[in-house]
């Protein structure tokens, strides 16, 4: 519905944080290096996104922009930092349709992607993002 929104830029499943994750993310949960990056570096991460997203054909400016990467889930510590504005809407789906559905369909291979070959590693992975994303969330509420 908001993709039809003349002041929306909806961004689809494209990785877009590639960069902030490479520069700011050693080790999956090490987020000292993003906790002690500095300004110069995080302008240069926001810089390397905004660019994904103009490479991948959206027109953002002077829109609300909206990323609907799945596994941006994992990504929620830099989200906040790279935009501690941001609002984060998080759906959540029924977890049997999610998991169905991922198992069912053929993604580029990838370490994530590799879980959902199976059902019991689809079920994994999303109990694992889940529990991330509630562990995140308790960290950012006032």
């Amino acid at each position: 519905m908001l993709d039809g929104h003349p002041n929306v830029a909806s961004l689809e499943e494209h990785e877009l944080l590639t960069d902030g994750c490479c520069d700011t993310c050693g080790e999956p949960l090490d987020l000292e290096p993003l906790a002690s990056a500095g300004h110069d570096q995080l302008e240069g991460l926001r810089a390397a996104y905004w660019s994904r997203v103009q490479r991948a054909g959206v027109a953002a400016a002077g829109k609300v922009s909206i990323d609907k990467h799945p596994l941006n889930t994992l990504k929620l510590p830099l989200i906040a930092k790279l935009f501690p504005q941001a609002k984060v809407l998080f759906a959540v789906r029924d977890p049997r349709d999610v998991v169905l559905s991922c198992f069912r369909r053929r993604f580029k291979m990838n370490p994530a992607m590799y879980e959902l070959l199976s059902l019991s590693g689809a079920a994994g992975l999303y109990d694992a993002v889940m529990n991330f994303a509630e562990a995140a969330k308790t960290q950012t509420e006032p």
